[in-house]
């Protein structure tokens, strides 16, 4: 794969929200330089964390003069982008089956010496990103795979449509069996009977075990023009164990209606397409076809859509099947396009529907382009329900910054209503007249197959719906747990895939916000304790991770505050509070802080309670308190405000593991400490203070409500990479009624204590205080801040750096002998402040250079280095041009300094 120039010039993550917007609704495109489409939808979860993934599948031009097969993985929560792999060879995935252990995908490709032909192509992955195998399937002519179904043996079933096999006119159905890796056990090729042009199959679906038709097996639609070859007419089919057919439908039409998707319950198999026969104007209409499984007589046959309106479907899993409830009163869900405004003439927009269990309306929403007046297209394909959420993939090429276009994916609740961009419609039904039966013809045939090899890549992530200025943050909404909004003693920690909140204010109140389903729930209150204390100021949580692998959420411990020294854990699902051992600290605790951190193999919460400069570390082990080493914090009284981070090996990896960062407050300046507990003896080591003085020019110290964390900006690569990580960046808040928001960056270098690079102010009508608290959350790698000070004010915060937005992938092995390229081995923090430093990540250690150039090509830094990374300081605020170079490989970037 080649590497090109300049790949992110004028992309960035651009946010458009709203009050009180559930944070898991959203739309989102993904592209590079040129277009992309998504044709295939899919869900998982990735093995080792508890993210779950979007799968998107399609093609895109990006990376060659010609369309690349193309799949990705993004977080489910967030819409942010995970994975990426794409074919050299010219190519489409048109389908994707979730199996058992990954994804297996079907399409066509064009091997390299057959650029102008169409072989059946089928691939697996797994549920990270990486290439298991693949197979193609020669033939002589063009052969197509439309759709692809894991069977209940473990292996596959494939259609499509073949120029290979079968009579003239062609192209002829064609059904694949493979085994579960790929082989072929059978093959046939289908036309009806008198056939006078084309026939193509679009989806196929296994059918339940029918104990009084044992034989029958599957079903499969799409269109044939077995009345005329000037118009297409949908069929429904179904086929034994072997892929005899067992029987054959058709919706006969005076012009032209296709099957795009097919799905099965109980004995009724429902299809969904389009037609433009069966209203009085002969525009386009969706509709929904009921069948009865065991002999293909019509239950129901129904179309919508308004006059004078085209709306269409295109995908194998277009329709989806839901089981319906009080709540969401629906069976059927249809996902496809409309020409209906908003969207300018000649523009299309994301149209879905909900049909109850008869076929009756339930809503339609439109997901519509912006009226500008430039005509956009925004074409849904595939759509699944999980959970809570609908989520609805295909293309658009309305977005900030081109009209080329790129994969689309919208996510909205069960109701259907995006506040990100939805429009309410309703349209009229008509009702279709019989089908009929026809006679279905088929023909076993023989395949060779070869294997083909793919490569990793990455790709850029990009948010639709724009506003001229980013804004970084989005609202969580606000809890609804307690009478009182957060104060002092209140805070947040992450827990799996959930946000815990203390809310402090002399309550006991605490509750738990579920970042997939964004509703917010009551929580056990904290015990009252011997001293019948609520919850005041200098209440500190640290939240432990489950690390047994079997699924365990993990832990909550707590410091209560007010001045006790009342110490609880809290273990969810039920298990609730638990009265620990007291540290005895002096004058109990008054403004506490806790982190956690592992030491040869054992795991501590470090405390420290706010009054001089006293802490202690619990040890889990042993459920007991100690002394730490040394047995007083450095740089004097440590009071209310004063923070700390830990790093759990294995749930927190990054330059520096297993130490501890801590933020001061109560010092001259805003002291910032890393401390490492493994030497002997362990020591403290003084990072770069957090500035005084902001964009505000005045002098602001850190107090109550200040919080700092860590932050990786990559999520943990599948396999096992090699080269050098990037380190983790540290957030940090100054409280004390401020909205400064600050990051500091530390590189690899030995004497490097950081750089600190002050970010957008928190968005609050208060600033933050007695309540703050920031936390990180590896679930979703999202970072959430509470505002406390008497409000409700919580908040998510999307990194704007390009880079948080990518991962990085190892090149997958390749026994075809390319060359062991791969795209931007290269990270850059775009905008930087003065100080930037470069990370690079090569397959194995050599020496590389840098130079990198002013914008009238004048060399201002030149070096070489085997590090791993560039520390460039001293260059004024300006654009400019960075050469990367090792014996290998080559790439070119932009640097951006601000001052």
């Amino acid at each position: 794969m080649k590497s090109f120039k300049f790949p992110l010039l004028g992309l960035a993550l651009i946010l458009f929200t709203f009050p009180h917007l559930s944070l898991a609704q959203y739309a989102r495109v993904y592209g590079g330089e040129r277009e992309e489409r998504a044709y295939a939808l899919s869900e998982g979860a990735i093995p080792g964390t508890r993210i779950r993934e979007y799968v998107l599948a399609g093609w895109t031009q990006s990376y060659s003069d010609r369309r690349n097969p193309l799949v990705i993985g993004v977080n489910q929560v967030n819409g942010n982008f995970l994975w990426g792999l794409i074919a050299n060879d010219t190519g489409e995935f048109h389908s994707i089956a979730k199996a058992r252990d990954g994804f297996v995908l079907a399409g066509y490709i064009s091997l390299a010496g057959r650029e102008t032909g169409m072989d059946i192509m089928v691939a697996k992955v797994s549920l990270n990103g990486q290439f298991l195998w693949g197979k193609v399937y020669l033939a002589q002519a063009d052969d197509f795979a439309n759709s692809i179904v894991q069977t209940r043996d473990g292996g596959y079933a494939v259609c499509g449509w073949t120029n290979s096999f079968g009579p003239n006119p062609k192209p002829n159905i064609l059904v694949l069996k493979l085994d579960s890796l790929g082989n072929l056990k059978w093959s046939k090729v289908y036309w009806f009977y008198n056939q006078l042009g084309a026939d193509q199959a679009f989806s196929i679906t296994e059918l339940p075990f029918y104990p009084n038709y044992p034989r029958m097996r599957y079903a499969i639609v799409g269109r044939t023009q077995v009345y005329s070859d000037a118009r297409y007419d949908a069929f429904a089919v179904a086929l034994d164990t072997l892929g005899n057919p067992m029987w054959a439908r058709i919706i006969p039409g005076v012009y032209d209606e296709e099957a795009h998707s097919v799905v099965v319950s109980h004995d009724t198999i429902a299809v969904a397409g389009w037609t433009n026969s069966f209203n009085q104007f002969h525009d386009a209409d969706i509709f929904l076809w009921k069948l009865w499984a065991y002999d293909g007589s019509r239950m129901s046959q129904k179309g919508f859509g308004e006059p004078f309106i085209d709306e269409k479907v295109g995908d194998d899993r277009c329709l989806v099947l839901k089981p319906p409830s009080s709540t969401h009163p629906y069976n059927f869900l249809i996902a496809g396009w409309t020409g209906h405004t908003p969207a300018p003439a000649g523009g299309t927009d994301f149209q879905y529907l909900a049909l109850d269990k008869s076929a009756a309306p339930v809503w339609m929403r439109r997901h519509p382009s912006f009226a500008n007046g430039t005509p956009h297209i925004e074409a849904a394909y595939p759509a699944l329900i999980s959970g809570s959420y609908i989520a609805i993939a295909g293309f658009s090429d309305n977005d900030a910054f081109s009209l080329r276009e790129d994969m689309h994916l919208l996510r909205t609740p069960l109701s259907g209503l995006n506040r990100v961009c939805t429009a309410l419609d309703s349209g009229p039904t008509y009702y279709f007249t019989a089908d009929s039966v026809k006679y279905f013809l088929s023909d076993s045939v023989n395949f060779p197959i070869t294997a083909f090899f793919m490569d990793t890549i990455r790709v850029p992530v990009r948010k639709l719906c724009t506003l001229s200025t980013p804004n970084p943050f989005g609202p969580v909404p606000a809890p609804s747990i307690s009478a009182k909004p957060v104060k002092s003693g209140g805070g947040l920690v992450a827990l799996g895939n959930n946000l815990y909140l203390l809310v402090g204010n002399n309550t006991r109140d605490f509750g738990r916000y579920n970042l997939e389903d964004g509703v917010w729930s009551k929580e056990e209150s904290i015990p009252l304790g011997v001293r019948n204390k609520k919850v005041k100021k200098g209440a500190c949580m640290v939240a432990i991770p489950g690390m047994d692998g079997k699924g365990v959420e993990g832990e909550i411990y707590l410091l209560k505050g007010g001045g006790t020294n009342e110490f609880y854990k809290f273990t969810p699902n039920g298990k609730g509070w638990q009265t620990l051992p007291e540290p005895g600290f002096m004058k109990g605790v008054k403004g506490g802080f806790m982190a956690a951190v592992a030491v040869n193999d054992c795991t501590y919460i470090y405390a420290g309670s706010g009054y001089k400069n006293e802490w202690k570390r619990f040890n889990l082990q042993t459920g007991q308190w100690e002394k730490c080493l040394p047995e007083t914090l450095p740089g004097g009284n440590w009071k209310i405000g004063s923070s700390m981070d830990g790093f759990l090996d294995g749930v927190k990896k990054g330059n520096l593991p297993n130490k501890l960062i801590l933020m001061q407050a109560g010092g001259r300046e805003n002291n910032i400490f890393m401390f490492n507990p493994q030497p002997e003896p362990p020591g403290f080591l003084r990072l770069a203070s957090l500035p005084l003085v902001g964009r505000s020019a005045r002098k602001k110290k850190v107090g109550e409500g200040a919080s700092i964390r860590m932050f990786n900006p990559q999520p943990e690569p599948p396999g096992e990479g090699k080269g050098v990580e990037p380190s983790p960046w540290f957030l940090a808040t100054k409280g004390k009624n401020t909205k400064e928001f600050w990051q500091l960056e530390i590189s690899s270098a030995e004497d490097d204590t950081g750089h600190w690079t002050q970010l957008p102010d928190i968005p609050s009508e208060k600033g933050i205080k007695g309540g703050g608290s920031l936390t990180y959350s590896p679930w979703d790698l999202g970072i959430y801040l509470t505002v406390g000070n008497n409000t409700n004010e919580i908040f998510a915060y999307y990194p704007s750096q390009e880079e948080s937005l990518f991962s990085f992938f190892p090149k997958e092995p390749s026994s075809m002998g390319k060359a062991d390229k791969a795209s931007h081995r290269v990270r850059i923090s775009n905008p930087a402040r003065g100080l930037a430093t470069i990370y690079y990540n090569l397959p194995k250690k050599e020496k590389v250079a840098l130079k990198i150039y002013n914008m009238v090509g004048d060399i201002v830094y030149s070096e070489k280095t085997d590090r791993g990374f560039f520390l460039i300081k001293k260059l004024p605020a300006g654009i400019y041009l960075l050469r990367f170079e090792s014996k290998d490989y080559k790439e070119e970037r932009k640097l951006i300094l601000v001052k």
